[in-house]
Parts: structure tokens; C-alpha cells; sequence
């Protein structure tokens, strides 16, 4: 049974997004059309705790906005921006649990790779108060996940993705979806090197990268 976008979830995905490509968006826009979502925050982080970005935030925003442009689905959001100090996830989870009230269903879109680190992450175990959490993967069993993290996969995991409509926050839901081989690094080391990186992220993001000359310095 379809479910409306009325009763669908608020879907969190947050990064560093430097740059923001098309495997960022193709994930965000999958996503979205499988939980049902009226709409896609677009979290793009300030002071990332795990890594330091090339470009300034303000800079990593306005290619955010210039990638969604065009797809009402997918919405940029600053909030992490917007607030002082480092960017942690736990912080935004509870800031968007308040802005919603307690009965919306939440859910923050994470890599498998994202998924894995988790355990190193500010309070982690304090996000399934605040949220679901749907893991972009390939197909994947107990098996795969890091050892920290198969007591929740098994307790939480997710029957079906109507579940996640059922309670706001606590479950695990695993959402296979095609990868797409394109990564930031990758993006930022062609760029070094001269390269093009046309077809890899959308020609606007292209056009602010060039007119700013990001990402051409050694690093």
C-alpha cells in the first residue's frame, strides 16, 4: 500500500558535501521516493569533528543549493551551519526532534561506510531516541556489520519499510540501492591534477568550482 508524503517521514542526509556530486543526490532522491518523503534535508556541515573541509561552509552551501535547484524533493538546510562549534549529529537530531514534535517519524540517511564508523561518533547510541536510521548499502547481512554495532542491527533492524512509519525514531532500516563509484576525494584529486570532472557532479556545482577556483591547491 502507497503511503502519502503527508504521513511519510522527515529525512535527515548530512555531510561534508566537498563537493557535493551525484552520488549524493542519487542516494538523497532514492531515499526520499522509497520512504515516501515530502521532502529531503540537505545537512551540509559547518566544522566537521572527522575531517577538515578544502572549501569554507558558505562555499560548500552555495554548491548545495545550486545542485538542488531544480529538484523540489531535495531541500538545502544550514542548520548545522547556523549554529556555533563543531557539527555534531546528535546535536541536529535533537534540534530537528524539536521542530517536529515527538510523534513524527525521523530518519537520518547514512552510508554503509558512514554506518561502520558510527561507533566513533559523538553519543551515537543516543540517535535512536531522536531517529531511524536507514543504511545505504548493498545487500548485507549480521555478518557484515563491525562488531559494536550487531547487538543494535539485530534488536533494531526494520521488518519492512512500512515499519518506519509505524514509531518516530529506534529502528534500522537497510536500503540496497545501486552505487554510484563517485566520491568527493576523488572529485577534489582530479581537480588537483587539471582533469575534468564533468558528468560526476551537476554543471553548476562545475561552473561555482571553476569561477571560485577550489580544490586546485595541494593538499
Amino acid at each position: 500500500m502507497a503511503i502519502s508524503v503527508d504521513k511519510g517521514p522527515v529525512v535527515l542526509m548530512g555531510g561534508t558535501f566537498d563537493p557535493v556530486h551525484h552520488g549524493h543526490l542519487r542516494l538523497a532522491v532514492e531515499a526520499g521516493e522509497v520512504l515516501a518523503a515530502k521532502e529531503v534535508r540537505m545537512l551540509v556541515s559547518a566544522d566537521p569533528p572527522h575531517r577538515c573541509a578544502l572549501a569554507t561552509a558558505t562555499q560548500r552551501m552555495d554548491m548545495m543549493r545550486l545542485a538542488c535547484a531544480d529538484n523540489p524533493l531535495l531541500i538545502p538546510d544550514s542548520c548545522e551551519i547556523d549554529s556555533p562549534g563543531p557539527s555534531y549529529t546528535i546535536d541536529t537530531l535533537q534540534r530537528v526532534r524539536y521542530q517536529t514534535g515527538s510523534e513524527k517519524p525521523l530518519c537520518l540517511v547514512l552510508g554503509q561506510d558512514a554506518f561502520a564508523s558510527l561507533p566513533s561518533w559523538r553519543k551515537w547510541q543516543d540517535f535512536f531516541e531522536f531517529a531511524h536510521i536507514v543504511v545505504a548499502t548493498r545487500p548485507i547481512s549480521v555478518q557484515d556489520v563491525p562488531d559494536l554495532l550487531k547487538s543494535e542491527w539485530s534488536a533494531r533492524m526494520a521488518p519492512n519499510v512500512g515499519s518506519l512509519f509505524t514509531c518516530p525514531s529506534g529502528l534500522i532500516f537497510p536500503l540496497p540501492i545501486p552505487p554510484l563509484d563517485i566520491s568527493s576525494s576523488r572529485i577534489r584529486q582530479l581537480l588537483h591534477e587539471g582533469r575534468s570532472v564533468r558528468y560526476l557532479l551537476p554543471d553548476r556545482v562545475v561552473e561555482y568550482i571553476e569561477e571560485h577556483h577550489l580544490y586546485g591547491d595541494p593538499f
